[in-house]
């Protein structure tokens, strides 16, 4: 038997049989937004670039970029990063070797980018060993010299963690919140504040890659974006005020007016994802949603949302890309395929 059936038979045998089960919303959040359907913009653009996969050595889908650098995971037999330099997308340097040692590590997870006192900082969370380390970027470039300035201690069953000035921010599975976001004093580690993030039913503890999601942490550090794969939601946890909200572009699909499990069967039949990636600058929110109908063929389209929740654009992509970097400053976007190419675009 196929296993998504098996796994969709024992879903919804498990969610009929809880007691006092009730319709909520498919994430905690006070309110939900229904975002107009048409985006002010719709647009199909083409490259203008293309970089082989050649040139790449291996990519591992992990993409940013900072200041006039693009940064790129790699599956090299040494290093785990390289960085690109914009005007030529020549090779800067290689750096985090792979292994046990200093400055070593083998389960690193990029984390995201800051700027503090005119210095770029790179946080990387190595998920196996529990901690976020911070890279001075600048010394990295200029001098080709790893220097860790800080590494910080996250929960122990965290899948991801960021870090702002203020706040270590965690995701954290299998614990008495299920699936929660922690976030805790940056200074002295002591809990600030808990996000239940889809409640506390036993049912999280067996179906949770249902809920999973591509996050990105808004720059300034305010707010954390959650991509989801398998529902038409994109979940907005406000960090310091804690006002959440959910945004859609599909008002067929209601999930607050759903059960969990109509929307777990939903999520089983279909066989392409909704939002498979996503970006965040402090301007606007930019989310990569795939086709999600089974007789739909493969196709790519960026979303544009502000923080105040207007769908700006839409741009709608012929090559598969699965992941991308936003240069603001130049309208530019770089996206990579999982057959490792990268595409450069003009968003305009």
């Amino acid at each position: 038997m196929n296993s998504r059936i098996i796994i969709l038979f024992a879903a919804i045998v498990s969610l009929s049989s809880c007691a006092g089960h009730k319709d909520r919303n498919i994430f905690i959040a006070k309110d939900n937004i229904f975002v107009r359907t048409e985006p002010l913009i719709d647009k199909t653009i083409e490259p203008i670039q293309c970089l082989q996969t050649d040139d790449l050595f291996g990519t591992t889908g992990i993409i940013t970029i900072i200041d006039k650098y693009l940064v790129l995971g790699i599956n090299s037999n040494v290093n785990r990063f390289r960085v690109l330099d914009l005007s030529d997308l020549n090779t800067v340097t290689d750096f985090l070797q792979k292994g046990n040692g200093p400055n070593e590590d083998v389960g690193l997870i990029f984390s995201q980018y800051r700027r503090v006192d005119n210095t770029n900082l790179l946080d990387v969370y190595a998920m196996n060993k529990h901690y976020i380390m911070t890279i001075d970027f600048d010394q990295l470039v200029q001098a080709g010299e790893t220097v860790i300035v800080d590494q910080l201690v996250t929960p122990h069953n965290a899948m991801k963690a960021y870090k702002t000035s203020d706040y270590i921010i965690s995701q954290t599975y299998f614990d008495e919140d299920y699936i929660s976001i922690k976030i805790n004093n940056v200074l002295d580690h002591m809990p600030i504040d808990t996000i239940s993030l889809f409640g506390n039913e036993q049912y999280l503890t067996d179906y949770y890659p249902f809920f999973a999601s591509c996050n990105s942490l808004q720059p300034n550090g305010d707010k954390m974006v959650m991509f989801m794969h398998n529902f038409d939601k994109i979940n907005i946890l406000d960090l310091k005020n804690n006002n959440h909200v959910s945004i859609t572009t599909d008002k067929r699909l209601r999930p607050d007016s759903k059960l969990i499990s109509e929307m777990i069967s939903e999520a089983s039949v279909r066989q392409n994802t909704y939002y498979y990636y996503g970006a965040t600058t402090n301007n606007n929110i930019y989310a990569l949603r795939i086709g999600s109908k089974i007789d739909e063929p493969f196709k790519v389209a960026i979303q544009v949302f502000n923080w105040d929740y207007d769908y700006l654009a839409q741009f709608n992509i012929k090559e598969p890309i699965t992941t991308f970097a936003i240069d603001e400053d130049n309208s530019l976007l770089y996206g990579l395929t999982r057959d490792e190419r990268l595409y450069i675009y003009q968003l305009e």
